[in-house]
Order: C-alpha cells, then sequence, then structure tokens
C-alpha cells in the first residue's frame, strides 16, 4: 500500500498508538499514591516495512508492550527487612507494658514497696508492742502483696494479648496466603508466558509485602509467573494455585501440611514479622520475666517465713494451730509434695507449752527422716504426750498439719532447724509460693498480736521459755533481711539487688529491641527510596510524557488532516 492510503494508514497508528501511551501515563498519574504500584510505560516499535520500487518504506508504529519497572531484587530485599522492621517493632511496644509493670518512678514501685515492708519491721523493733507500727506492717505487707499478684496477673494478661495478637496474625496470614494462590491463577491466565499482567503482579506483590510484615518469608517466581512461598524454616505456604495455612493452638502455632497433620512452628522457626516478636514475648520474654519475678517471690516469702515462724507473737496461741500449707490427700501425705518440701532437713524445733499460770515446758522433736506428714505427727505426739495432739486436718482434698495444746494449755515454737514450721505453714508470715499465690498468713491479718516480734528464751537457765512484750529480736532479725544474701532462683543476691538487677535487665532488653527497630527502619526507609527511584511513579515526569505524546498525537491526528486535504484534491480532480 502506497499513496494517500498509506499517509492515512500511518498516521491512524501514530493516532492509536500515541493514544495508548497517554492512557498509560494517565494510568500512573492515577496511581500515584497507590501503595504497592510500579510505574509502567507503553514501549513502541515500528510496523513492518513494506517494499517499493525504491527500496523500503515504513507503515507506521505500534505499541510492542506495556512493560513494569521492577526491581524485583530490591523489593525481595525490602520485604526481608520489613519483616525484621515489624518483628522488633511488636517486642518493643510488649516490651513498653512491661518497663511500665516495673517503673520505679513512682512510690507503687516494688522495689520501693520492698523498702517500706523492711522499714516497717524496724519500726516494729522500736516497739514491739505496739498496735499502730503491727497495722502499719500489714497495711505494708498487704501493699507488697497485691503488687506481687499484680505483676502476676499483668504479665499474664500479656500473655493473653500475645495469644490474640498471634490469633489475629494468623487469620491474616491464611487470607493473605490463599489470596495470592488465587492471584498466581489470574497472573498465569493473563500473562500468557509473555509478562503482561502488571497490575496484577503489583496487587499480588503488595499482599506478599503483607504477608512478609507478618512473618518472615522466602519467595520465587517460576516459569508460569507463580509464586512460591516459603517460610524462613522452609514450611511451604504458597505453591501456585494451593495455600497452606497456619492454626494457634493451645499458645502455640501450627503449620498444617496436605495430610492435615499439624507441624510445631516456635519462635526459632519463626523469627521475623510481627508473629515471630508476638512468639518471641509470649515463649521467651514473658516466662523468663515472670520466672524471674517468681523466684523472687517464692524466696521472699521462704525467708520470711522461716524467721518469723522461729519467734513469738505478743502471747502463745491459745488454740490448736494449723499449717496454711497441705498436701494432696493420698494413702499419705508425703511431705515432698508441699511447696517448700524440699527446704525440710534433718534437725529439731521446740515446742512450748504453757498452762494456765504461765509455766512452760519444752517439748523437742527431732526430725531423722520425716518422708510424710504422719511421719512428723508421730514424733510430734510422742513428745507432746499428755500436752497436746499433732494430727492431720483435711479440707479440699488437702491433708495439713495441726497441732492443738490440752486444755488449759498454749503453745508457742522455736530453734525450728528442719524448716518444718515454715514448710507447713506454721506461726508464719505469707501465705503461697510464689507472685501469684503469695497473700497474708489469715493468722497474721485476724489477730496482729500474732506478729512474732520478739523471741522465746530457749537457753537461760531459770527463764526457759519466757517472753516479754519488749522483746524485738526477731522483727529486727525480720528487718536485716533486706540486707542478707540468700538464694532467689540458684543466685545469692539481696532482695534489693537481685530486683534490681531484673530491672536493668528488662531496660537493656528494651533498648535492645529500639535499637533493632531503629536501624532496621532506617534499612527499610533506605531500600523502599532505592525501589522507588526505579518503580515508583514521579509526578513532573509523567506530565513531561504526556506532553511529548500529546504532541505526537496532535501531529498524527494533523497527518489525518492532511490526508483527508490529499483526498480531496484527488476527488476534485476528477
Amino acid at each position: 500500500m502506497s499513496g494517500v492510503n498509506a499517509v492515512l494508514s500511518i498516521a491512524r497508528t501514530a493516532l492509536l498508538t500515541q493514544q495508548m501511551a497517554i492512557e498509560v501515563t494517565s494510568h500512573n498519574v492515577a496511581n500515584v499514591n497507590t501503595p504497592g504500584y510500579s510505574r509502567q510505560q507503553l514501549v513502541m516499535e515500528p510496523n513492518n516495512s513494506t517494499t517499493v520500487r525504491l527500496g523500503q518504506i515504513g507503515t507506521g508504529v505500534q505499541g510492542q508492550a506495556i512493560i513494569q519497572y521492577h526491581d524485583k531484587f530490591m523489593t525481595a530485599k525490602v520485604n526481608q527487612k520489613v519483616s525484621t522492621m515489624t518483628g522488633f517493632e511488636a517486642k518493643k511496644s510488649s516490651m513498653k507494658v512491661v518497663e511500665t509493670l516495673f517503673n520505679e518512678t513512682t512510690e507503687e514501685g516494688l522495689g520501693k514497696l520492698l523498702g517500706q515492708f523492711w522499714a516497717a519491721w524496724h519500726d516494729l523493733g522500736n516497739n514491739p508492742a505496739g498496735k499502730a507500727e503491727r497495722a502499719t506492717l500489714v497495711g505494708r505487707a498487704g501493699l507488697l502483696v497485691d503488687h506481687f499478684q499484680s505483676l502476676y496477673s499483668d504479665l499474664m494478661r500479656l500473655s493473653t494479648d500475645m495469644d490474640i495478637n498471634l490469633g489475629a496474625g494468623i487469620e491474616d496470614i491464611n487470607s493473605l496466603t490463599g489470596q495470592i494462590a488465587d492471584l498466581n491463577v489470574q497472573i498465569i491466565a493473563a500473562d500468557k508466558g509473555v509478562g503482561a499482567a502488571n497490575d496484577l503482579r503489583d496487587k499480588r506483590d503488595h499482599l506478599v509485602r503483607q504477608l512478609a510484615e507478618l512473618m518472615d518469608i522466602n519467595y520465587f517466581e517460576i516459569g508460569s509467573g507463580a509464586y512460591t512461598i516459603m517460610s524462613n524454616s522452609g514450611h511451604i505456604l504458597v505453591e501456585t494455585d494451593r495455600s497452606w495455612d497456619l492454626e494457634l493452638s493451645s499458645g502455640q502455632v501450627y503449620w498444617i501440611s496436605s495430610t492435615g497433620a499439624k507441624v510445631e512452628m516456635s519462635s526459632g522457626a519463626v523469627q521475623g514479622g510481627k508473629l515471630g516478636g508476638w512468639l518471641a514475648v509470649k515463649q521467651e520474654v514473658i516466662p523468663d520475666v515472670l520466672d524471674k519475678v517468681n523466684n523472687l517471690a517464692e524466696s521472699f516469702i521462704r525467708e520470711v517465713n522461716s524467721q518469723h515462724s522461729q519467734g513469738m507473737g505478743l502471747a502463745p496461741f491459745t488454740s490448736a494451730v494449723t499449717g496454711s500449707y497441705g498436701v494432696a490427700t493420698g494413702a499419705t501425705h508425703p511431705i515432698a509434695g508441699l511447696p517448700y518440701g524440699s527446704e525440710v532437713q534433718a534437725g529439731s524445733l521446740k515446742i512450748w507449752l504453757y498452762d494456765a499460770v504461765g509455766t512452760a515446758t519444752e517439748v523437742s522433736v527431732t526430725n531423722a527422716g520425716w518422708i510424710t506428714l504422719e511421719d512428723a505427727v508421730a514424733d510430734i505426739n510422742t513428745g507432746l504426750g499428755a500436752l497436746g495432739t499433732a494430727s492431720i486436718y483435711t479440707e479440699g482434698g488437702k491433708g495439713y498439719l495441726r497441732i492443738t495444746p490440752a486444755a488449759g494449755y498454749s503453745i508457742g515454737f522455736s530453734d525450728d532447724t528442719t524448716n518444718i514450721l515454715m514448710a507447713l505453714g506454721i506461726n508464719t508470715f505469707f501465705d503461697g509460693y510464689d507472685s501469684g499465690s503469695i497473700a497474708l498468713n489469715s493468722v497474721i491479718t485476724n489477730n496482729t498480736d500474732n506478729i512474732a516480734a520478739g523471741t522465746i528464751d530457749s537457753t537461760t537457765v531459770g527463764s526457759l521459755g519466757d517472753y516479754s512484750l519488749g522483746d524485738n529480736e526477731n522483727a529486727l532479725a525480720l528487718a536485716d533481711l533486706q540486707i542478707q544474701n540468700v538464694d532467689i532462683g540458684g543466685q545469692s543476691a539481696t532482695f534489693d539487688d537481685y530486683y534490681n538487677a531484673l530491672v536493668g535487665e528488662i531496660g537493656i532488653t528494651a533498648r535492645g529491641y529500639n535499637s533493632g527497630y531503629d536501624f532496621s527502619r532506617n534499612m527499610v526507609n533506605q531500600l523502599s527510596q532505592l525501589r522507588d527511584s526505579v518503580s515508583g511513579v514521579s509526578l513532573d515526569e509523567e506530565m513531561t510524557k504526556l506532553i511529548q505524546y500529546q504532541q505526537a498525537y496532535s501531529a498524527a491526528a494533523r497527518l489525518i488532516q492532511a490526508s483527508d486535504e490529499m483526498m480531496q484534491t484527488l476527488l476534485s480532480a476528477k
């Protein structure tokens, strides 16, 4: 074809091609703020030439392809760093909550409450019989108990919050992998092997970015254009048109195989993304902090009770004394079943019986190998004779050791080297065995006269069994526990030093998460800028192209007009 018709045909291809270029440019402008959108451009090429007598002559222009400016390598690097960033972000936000729980800038901090508790014992030592001092001690001990319990419940609540986050995150992951598998199918159908499904690819990459925010992944594109996605631990999540789900069960994340089998994914298997961050907080941070708080509470209860059990209140107990720690009822009641049963050792204790006029009778009981409460009961009864009775009181499926003085007698205790009184909860200050169960012994809250500020004289000839309202020996011994090294979770430390070390560890961990988040966020920003320099839409650049295409379109329209004029000239020549 040549002549006027050829000019008209060339003009037509130019007009349509420039119009298509304007459409692609308009699409870029419209999506300048669309997350995950990659800039597109129409690639033009000359139409096939036709042969004339003088040689080859062009026949116009056509669109070869609409290409996408997309840096796959840089996008993968961004997604990798996004997983790291969001993992630190999840840990960072959770550690803010933990730091708040251990805030020592207020008067309600555990460290300050411990100090007030020890100070109350000093005050009681200055006035052992003082009602006000005893009430103050109980009040401060109550605040300390409440704070321990609050720490326990708040940490458990944070663990529950992690479960909620994990559940919601897994739902999102399963939804995203399903959508990506669907897009794989659409891309395969639309691409036809030439990579034409630009917008579908952008949509899929945007979903992959969201998936990377939730967990660390590896992915690659196969020949058909579909993505295969796996977790960093090798669990496949998407393959062409199939997706595999995750499941949360009892606080643990599982990958569900094709056969329906559950494979556990620990925090080590999922280290990045929000999922990895939440798992790390739930499985590592919270248990570690809670273990240390429980160690502190367990040792605190043990040491205070051990010392308190050696002392004497304002008067002996006038009725039966029942331990606050019990053992599950069975054929026997093994001492090892007590919360502090492992502390019981060979030794002896003294039980003092006072008649109506205050005359004391000393009963010495030796532990030569007690295994069960029944063993202890037998030896105590042998020592007491007619002055009292030891028995096992059963309530709520547990057995508690009870010592009942004979009628007209009252009872006190001293010089326990067996730790049995502390283990049984007899003549003790606290009940419980960790931060969640700690409580004031009801014997103390019911009658503050039972606070053992003094001791029974067990060594002075002529004064054996004597006690005094002004005796402060046990109160001062309890106050001195503040500065003594004791066993706390296998470490030798004072209560203050152990707690301060815990607060310091929490601060260091939080700062590490903050630094990790800041660094990874900067990396994401830098890599995103590099990616966007290739994929991002520049309005200035698009406006320049739009002007070029408009001018070319106008020129093509002018060609059509010229062709029409040429045709009219030929027609008028007839």
